[in-house]
């Protein structure tokens, strides 16, 4: 196994996430290498257990599950029909490939015919798995079919806010609560039903803490402790000049604050110390913050509204159960809440869970960064009761720094926990991977130099705020790899004309290349399609320009109501 990536300079930890006695979570950057790592480790699981069903692999969309599938299948048919390859690393992976072959061959899995029976799938696969096993306790009745749009995922959303908000009618405590919410807002009942909206697409964040709603003297105090750790991020940043006030004096804070920071969020161009200040992001954003705290008390009436609120979301929650039901649907986090049902309580477990207990010995999860707090608090039903002298282990791959799916309500500050406290019972080796094989060394010095400036300096869980782990390139560098070309005053033609004159260089350069042009937003390419197309510059756009805005279908659309 020493010719594992041989160049690598995280040779180390790569031998050790092999260990198929130790749980692990890995964090892995872009270009790491990753996949082949989550392949190389179920394959030395699946050559250590006695049915291929007690390791599962979890991942977070249908795509990653089917090519780490596809990935896995085509190791084990390599390792049948194929010579043992020359490269390092593609080596030990057929090694571990014909290991598991052997393994097949001698206790009858017959994998060849039965490729189902290796448990790669979606988080939310196994969810509906769970429901569907045990509906009644899942709280299902027939299987729901999961949203995946989210579009249509929002206006279940509003449906249901609507829904409270017109027990307006029906009169009791309800109704009051409803008028005081509404009163809180000037009787705006479209933000109202917005705010419930919102609140019913993010339940998935408070449902468990809603208990202490009620609570007042602990809201206080959670207040109390967001100030002070606002205004101790913001003196620990302060630069020499700058007197700190005293304490936890917030109004001297925002009063300092005020006359540092712009209403636009900058440093004020007239203030002396204006140059020592400029580039210092992480102070202007840690007094941007104390602009934005909330008071240190609330008067009655605000207390009487958030007690309204609290009673209210509940009712939303019951009547978005309702609106799930009459369709015959239910979005990721009411699928992932009734699987957690279906398992029962760690001290009373379900029958259910007694068995995934009994059959389940390894769990892999890819991209854990993207998990959710009921995706977490079921990976931690999942492995309740496991000892770390048991056999049984828990591996999980992400990358914090790319944390993608707040759609999906994940939370990065849980793969910070996971590293920190481990998963329920079980304690995981945290791992580092550094090495990246994708691209050149002055890319990768570039993004070194460029996000470590960027994010923050230490690591916070309660805020997510992720730290820049550096990688180092496996490839030399080339020719120079990054050029910078500003521009300023939201010049959206200039930037058009740029890209064309990029796109054009670039062809120039390199006539069979394909060049990718990446934006923030779509909003970022109303100007630049149009001069694409002025240059006859052919391009292919995912799910960017939409259909029906193209001029042919518009004409088509139009000759057709003509004609009806």
């Amino acid at each position: 196994m020493s010719g594992l990536y041989a160049d690598a300079p995280d040779l180390d930890e790569r031998l050790r996430a092999l260990d198929p006695q130790s749980s692990f979570i890995v964090q892995a950057p872009a270009g790491s290498g990753k996949t082949e790592l989550l392949i190389q480790r179920a394959l030395v699981l699946l050559a250590s257990v006695n049915r291929p069903e007690e390791v599962v692999a979890m991942t977070f969309t249908r795509k990653a599950a089917a090519q780490m599938q596809k990935r896995l299948w085509d190791t084990l048919v390599a390792a049948r029909t194929s010579t043992r390859p020359q490269a390092p690393h593609q080596a030990v992976t057929w090694d571990l490939a014909r290991a598991v072959v052997e393994r097949d061959a001698a206790l009858g899995w017959n994998l060849a015919e039965n490729a189902s029976r290796l448990r790669i799938q979606t988080i939310d696969s196994l969810c509906a798995f769970l429901t569907g096993h045990m509906p009644v306790t899942a709280r299902f009745g027939a299987k729901p079919e999961p949203i995946e749009d989210a579009a249509v995922r929002q206006q279940l959303y509003i449906e249901a806010a609507r829904n409270t908000l017109a027990l307006l009618e029906e009169g009791g405590d309800v109704a009051i609560d409803v008028a005081r919410l509404l009163g809180h807002l000037d009787n705006h009942l479209a933000t109202a039903e917005g705010l419930i909206a919102a609140m019913l697409r993010k339940r998935d964040h408070w449902l468990r803490q809603h208990g202490r709603a009620a609570d007042r003297e602990a809201l206080q105090n959670v207040l109390h402790e967001l100030r002070l750790e606002a205004i101790g991020r913001a003196a620990a940043l302060l630069i020499d000049g700058i007197e700190a006030p005293a304490g936890d004096d917030i109004e001297a804070w925002m009063a300092l604050a005020e006359s540092l920071v712009t209403k636009a969020g900058g440093w004020r161009k007239k203030h002396p110390f204006h140059d020592a200040l400029e580039g210092n992001d992480a102070l202007l954003a840690a007094l941007i913050t104390i602009q934005s705290l909330p008071p240190a008390a609330y008067p009655e009436e605000q207390w009487e509204a958030l007690g309204a609120i609290a009673r209210l979301l509940l009712i939303a929650v019951a009547q978005l159960k309702l609106v799930f039901a009459s369709r015959g649907q239910a979005d990721f986090v009411e699928i992932a809440q009734g699987a957690l049902a279906a398992l029962g309580a760690d001290d009373e477990p379900t029958d259910l869970a007694l068995a995934l207990d009994y059959r389940i010995r390894h769990i892999l999860v890819d991209e854990f960064q993207d998990t959710s707090f009921t995706q977490y608090e079921l990976l931690e039903k999942l492995t309740a009761g496991w000892e770390a002298s048991d056999g049984r282990t828990h591996f999980v791959v992400g990358d914090p720094m790319q944390s993608i799916y707040r759609f999906r309500e994940a939370e990065v500050g849980l793969f910070l926990r996971a590293r920190r406290e481990g998963i329920g019972s079980v304690v995981l080796e945290p791992l580092t991977l550094s090495a990246n094989f994708r691209s050149q060394a002055d890319i990768v010095d570039w993004v070194n130099r460029s996000f470590a400036r960027v994010m923050p300096a230490a690591e916070d869980i309660g805020a997510g705020a992720v730290t820049y782990s550096e990688s180092v390139a496996v490839h030399p560098a080339e020719d120079e790899a990054v050029k910078i070309h500003a521009l300023f005053n939201d010049d959206g033609e200039g930037e058009a004309a740029e890209v064309v004159t990029l796109v054009r260089s670039a062809q120039s350069a390199e006539p069979g290349g394909t060049i990718a042009i990446l934006v923030r937003g779509r909003r970022h390419l109303e100007a630049i399609v149009p001069k694409l197309r002025e240059a006859a510059l052919s391009f292919r756009a995912i799910e960017i320009e939409p259909l029906g805005h193209r001029q042919v279908v518009q004409d088509l659309l139009a000759l057709t109501r003509a004609l009806s």
